[in-house]
């Protein structure tokens, strides 16, 4: 795959730049302008490194940009990504902010530093982006999966997809968010239509352009459901210890676009079950502490999975009583790796449940406040 850059920049002045120095390198992107938006994202979606602008507004639609803004944004993709998981190039057109800043800046993850206007000779950005990317999995080596971990997957065979108005779960997962102008969502409301025969409609890149507002636009619809096949292959494997193919939910052939067949769409009001098509997926060993999934029966006689692992039941459990929880006594009450716990605090963070307060390793996991 090749390496995709989170770019934080709301300037569109010099956005053009960067999207040329990117493309000259091969890389792929995505845009946004503000915190919020990226903080998203980071939880969305996995990214090779970051190119980010400190001088950014809070939400979007707000104005008001400040360097505070990045500064914290700084911190928070250290905070959902893990500490030094994922290096961060900081662009700026205030060079002295930047010197002052410096020491707590790469304390709190940024790997190098370019000025705005970029140069086009010598210490170009695509120059500064290589050269970071070419030491940094020297200093951070990449998480690579176990043996024990890699034989523990099981095939994915089908699943329950369920649409909400801002996001898309399948097998009780979240696969994507409604970002941004929520293309992908709406092509997955798209193809979950039938045909008279009770088959999943199938439409081209451009049919599907025309259906979801953006006629003549094939090019990004094929961005969108390349970006929901990633999701759809980690997520699963991520959460569900699942291996999943690309087009294990939507497929294409010459007819265009359609959901595979061992997809069942539910109704996202009726009670949440998280049911499991019969043979999606088995009880398999998980870490010390519980299954990956418990199977449980309702009245039909259908396998169901419970929502919640043993370790999320325990984190809900913890926090309803009042701990101040964090990561590590998480691992420490499990015995169980960083990766995982990460994974599990993840996953209720996804869904809306519980949120992290506080700043770096001084914060804590709480529940999340209703609207």
């Amino acid at each position: 795959m090749k390496p995709r850059a989170l770019v934080v920049e709301d300037d569109d002045r010099i956005i053009g730049s960067i999207e040329d120095s990117l493309f000259s390198i091969g890389h792929e992107h995505d845009w946004v302008t503000n915190q919020h938006d990226a903080q998203e994202k980071l939880r969305d979606t996995e990214y090779t490194y970051v190119l980010l602008d400190l001088q950014i507004p809070a939400k979007p639609n707000r104005g008001g940009a400040d360097k505070e803004f990045g500064c914290n944004l700084l911190k928070d993709i250290q905070q959902i990504k893990g500490p030094g998981r994922i290096p961060v190039i900081v662009m700026t057109g205030y060079s002295a902010d930047c010197l002052d800043l410096s020491t707590e800046l790469s304390r709190n993850g940024a790997r190098d530093f370019i000025s705005k206007p970029f140069l086009n000779k010598g210490r170009t950005l695509s120059s500064v982006i290589r050269q970071v990317l070419s030491v940094y999995p020297e200093t951070v080596p990449p998480e690579v999966p176990s043996v024990a971990e890699r034989l523990s997957l099981r095939s994915f065979s089908g699943g329950e997809l369920l649409l909400f108005e801002d996001r898309a779960e399948l097998c009780g997962v979240v696969i994507m968010s409604d970002m941004g102008a929520g293309h992908s969502l709406k092509i997955l409301n798209v193809l979950t239509r039938q045909d008279g025969h009770g088959r999943f409609v199938r439409r081209s890149g451009e049919e599907l352009a025309t259906a979801i507002g953006i006629a003549g636009q094939a090019g990004t619809v094929g961005g969108c459901v390349r970006r929901l096949r990633e999701n759809v292959t980690r997520r699963l494997e991520r959460h569900l210890n699942l291996s999943a193919d690309a087009d294990a939910i939507i497929r294409n052939d010459s007819q265009g676009y359609f959901l595979n067949d061992w997809i069942s769409v539910g109704d996202p009001n009726s009670p949440r079950k998280t049911a499991i098509v019969t043979g999606a997926i088995r009880t398999v060993p998980g870490d010390r502490g519980g299954k990956v999934m418990t199977a449980t029966s309702d009245t039909t006689g259908d396998k169901v999975m419970s929502q919640f692992n043993e370790r999320q039941e325990w984190v809900l459990r913890e926090i309803r009583k009042g701990t101040q929880l964090q990561r590590v006594m998480l691992e420490k009450r499990f015995c169980i790796h960083s990766r995982t716990a990460k994974r599990d605090l993840a996953e209720l963070t996804l869904r809306g449940l519980i949120e992290y307060v506080g700043d770096g390793r001084s914060g804590h996991y709480t529940l999340r406040a209703t609207p």
